[in-house]
């Protein structure tokens, strides 16, 4: 056959094979046009099935059009490495040219046939191979390593397998002694592809690097999981919406996870739940009194349930007046005042009608992040461009988003650590249990800033 007519046959064959390997290979053990195999005699010995890998790389240099040494030995290789072809003296499964021996793997071995290699199958390949006891069937030190890795492995299945293994042996003596000799080099080849000596390159290995590295493709204007809607607005939301619906069904945490966190929930707020703890003046739910309510929303008096939400979380404390108070006349004497309030400023901006933003998100910027600032907070050099970009191209109301969270997450790991376990807190807290008067405007002699009330606000956790 001409090179021409074989790859024209080449092509056609895409259509209904993809793997290309295959039916080259199938090429070349075809009886017609393949590669001639042959039984050497040497002496008293006979090799049945053989061939040579100068005829390898003979016959895809005449048959696979024009093609250089380099590139014809390359090909040899690639069709060795992945279990074709393999040599017949030795572990390494590679093609040399020269006279050196080779043989093709069986079908049913092949890669594309058969990629699963079970632990259970090799331990049977390596106990039946012990149990010959020929010099031919000598297991080598890795697989003498591996034999005993996996009997350790298989424990509680290790019957089976010797019992498996004698039964092949028994099957293999019926066969005959040429036939049996070239299934011997067969599965011996295979096992060399899924199970490689040290050293060898195994191409069946998965990359875990290169899996790694491979992302799922993001659509760039609809939802993933939607079907394409090809341009229809209609038919975007009809996928967006069942894609939705999809997503209430899956359990995003499971149960267990769940119950622990409402549980831990729960526990932690019982005590300020009027309908789980009522205090001495009665639950505003069950009495008609709302004695309660007015004391809670007071300024003037702080309960000891109040000063303990504060001890919770750091936005428990930014949300009552009177400790967002304490927590800036802290602050103050920390000398790091403007972190709070520029965490104010930015919660307020975003309370703004549009029309006030832009020269509010000017009046901070100038006031808190250039260079000469006059109070100028702590934020790294890539929060600052960031923030610099966003405010130079629109200057909206979450400009300062960056810098907002990396000074909220300073005050909650530095500032208010040290402001729960200071000396200044502690009397607080004790003058609050010996006195039930305390007044707003005491508190508030420190504050440069108005009270900013951040109730109803969405803080960060």
């Amino acid at each position: 056959m001409s090179a021409h007519k074989f790859t024209d046959n080449m092509s056609s064959a895409v259509g209904y094979n993809p793997n290309l390997m295959d039916e080259l290979v199938e090429r070349m053990c075809s009886a017609d046009v393949g590669i001639p195999i042959k039984t050497e005699k040497s002496f008293r010995t006979r090799t049945p099935s053989v061939f040579t890998g100068a005829a390898v790389i003979n016959w895809i240099q005449t048959n696979l059009g024009p093609m250089d040494l380099a590139e014809s030995m390359h090909l040899s290789h690639m069709i060795a490495a992945h279990g074709y072809i393999f040599p017949i003296d030795d572990h390494i499964l590679t093609v040399k040219n020269d006279a050196s021996f080779y043989r093709f793997q069986t079908k049913f071995f092949w890669l594309s046939r058969c990629t699963k290699a079970e632990n259970s199958d090799y331990a049977v390949y390596l106990c039946k191979r012990a149990m010959y006891n020929k010099s031919r069937t000598t297991l080598a030190d890795y697989e003498m390593d591996s034999l005993s890795k996996l009997q350790h492995t298989l424990q509680s299945s290790w019957q089976y397998v010797v019992w498996q293994a004698e039964e092949q042996i028994k099957v293999d003596k019926k066969r005959d002694k040429t036939e049996r000799k070239i299934l011997d080099s067969q599965e011996r080849a295979f096992w060399d592809l899924h199970r490689p000596a040290p050293g060898c390159i195994s191409t069946t290995e998965v990359d875990r690097r290169k899996l790694n590295r491979m992302k799922p493709k993001i659509l760039p204007y609809f939802i993933r999981g939607c079907p394409d809607p090809k341009g229809s607005p209609t038919e975007s939301l009809k996928g967006q919406i069942e894609f939705l619906k999809r997503q209430l069904d899956r359990r995003r945490q499971k149960l267990s996870k769940v119950y622990e966190s409402l549980k831990n929930y729960s526990n932690l707020y019982n005590e300020f739940d009027e309908m789980l703890t009522p205090s001495d003046q009665g639950s505003p739910w069950i009495v008609e009194n709302t004695d309660f309510w007015d004391s809670e929303a007071s300024n003037a008096v702080v309960s000891q349930r109040r000063y303990k939400r504060w001890e919770i979380s750091i936005t428990e404390l930014l949300k009552d007046p009177v400790g967002y108070h304490q927590f800036a006349k802290f602050l103050q004497k920390e000398f790091s005042a403007e972190n709070l309030d520029f965490y104010a400023d930015c919660r307020q901006v975003k309370a703004l009608p549009m029309s006030q933003v832009p020269q509010k998100v000017a009046e901070i910027y100038q006031l808190y992040l250039v260079e000469d600032a006059k109070y100028l907070i702590n934020v790294d050099a890539q929060v600052a461009e960031q923030v610099r970009k966003s405010t130079c191209e629109g200057g909206g109301r979450y400009s300062f988003d960056p810098a907002e969270e990396h000074i909220f997450n300073l005050m909650k790991n530095d500032s208010y650590t040290r402001f729960i376990r200071s000396d200044d807190y502690k009397d607080y807290v004790n003058n609050m249990s010996r006195s039930k008067t305390p007044t707003l405007s005491k508190l508030s002699i420190f504050v440069s800033k108005p009270m900013l009330s951040l109730s109803n606000s969405n803080l960060p956790s």
